[in-house]
């Protein structure tokens, strides 16, 4: 990790550190979630108030602008949630907090940046002098952090977690249902959902014995790792519940359409060109939410245990302290899954029905 040069003074510039760019990735894709939850919160009401694509679109794009320039400004003082659960900041070249000015400029070129799913912004941040990409060079300022480079393992798990664990369990079962749906055969069973469940418990395991070593190594206590409590807390009680009834309203909504579709009057209608053929589905809409129960379970019990790392090393006090925690974030989590679900049902029943 390369050295920064805050402030003009010597000794600040012998003790800042530039931002990985592993680091900034989880940051970012963390940002990416809180726009989806805003996006998840937001669609009942834009969906009840009936407006047009192209308003949805341009409400989404000012809402995203606002929220970047905030908090990478004087209001969020350089942090997005994304940035202060990964402990980095946005500054000036001077070490200062950014201005309104100079944090939308910066958040304007994320349209050049991010082409390319971000690819175009990552090869300056890994290229250029100062790890910066085409909006810190125009807006003069530089991304920091207080971690050390033996940190970075650590921050990849921390993504891969998110990726495996979170997402791919949640979103996942959209995508299989459709898939599924389409198969003409009905393949996909609950044996693949349990197959998957099984991967993330194992990925789970890993992630918490390299993250015990990576406590013990650093001998950091519950104040030093404030922002890994505030991950796992952020992972866990707001966006894995919210994916999950997000994707199990959507995959509802999917089956009630094509339940009540006639694919002989489609046919008729497509002139005999088209040829559709949708297969039952081999799992219900009951086995997705005992699923999900399952899974939100076993993903508090975890992140309880790694809050736990944090508080005590010491037996039976671990055990029993990293139990309590994953026992109440396995009950807020599941509770906040059926608000959620509840709501979304709410404005969504016309179609299931």
């Amino acid at each position: 990790m390369n050295k920064s040069n805050l402030g003009g003074a010597g000794e600040r510039r012998k003790t800042a550190e530039y931002a990985t760019l592993c680091e900034r990735v989880l940051a970012a894709i963390i940002d990416m979630m809180v726009f989806m939850l805003f996006g998840l919160l937001l669609f009942p009401v834009y969906v009840f108030v009936d407006m047009e694509i192209e308003e949805i679109q341009l409400i989404t794009v000012f809402l995203i602008l606002l929220y970047l320039t905030l908090l990478n400004g004087p209001v969020g003082k350089g942090q997005t949630l994304g940035k202060r659960l990964t402990n980095i900041r946005s500054v000036t070249e001077d070490g200062e907090v950014p201005s309104f000015l100079q944090a939308f400029l910066r958040t304007l070129l994320l349209f050049v940046d991010g082409l390319f799913f971000g690819l175009v912004g990552a090869i300056l941040i890994h290229v250029s002098k100062n790890n910066q990409r085409l909006g810190d060079m125009l807006a003069k300022t530089i991304v920091v952090g207080s971690q050390q480079k033996s940190e970075m393992h650590l921050c990849i798990w921390k993504l891969f977690y998110v990726l495996a664990v979170i997402l791919l369990p949640s979103i996942g079962v959209t995508l299989l249902v459709i898939l599924s749906s389409f198969s003409g055969e009905g393949v996909i069973s609950e044996v693949l959902f349990w197959l998957m469940l099984f991967f993330v418990i194992i990925f789970q395991v890993i992630f918490l014995i390299k993250f015990r070593q990576f406590i013990r190594e650093r001998a950091m206590d519950w104040k030093r790792g404030k922002h890994h409590v505030m991950f796992f807390l952020f992972m866990v009680l707001l966006l894995a519940p919210t994916l999950f009834a997000y994707s199990i309203t959507v995959e509802e909504i999917f089956i009630a359409i094509f339940e009540t579709l006639s694919m002989e009057e489609l046919g008729e209608e497509s002139g005999g060109a088209a040829m559709i053929q949708i297969s039952l589905l081999a799992v219900t809409t009951e086995f997705l939410r005992t699923y999900t129960i399952i899974n939100l379970t076993l993903l508090s019990i975890f992140a309880g245990f790694f809050i736990g790392t944090l508080r005590t090393d010491k037996l039976p006090d671990y055990i029993l302290e990293s139990t309590a925690f994953g026992i109440v974030l396995a009950i807020i989590s599941t509770l906040i899954f059926f608000v959620v679900w509840k709501v979304l049902i709410s404005f969504f029943g016309p179609m299931i029905v």
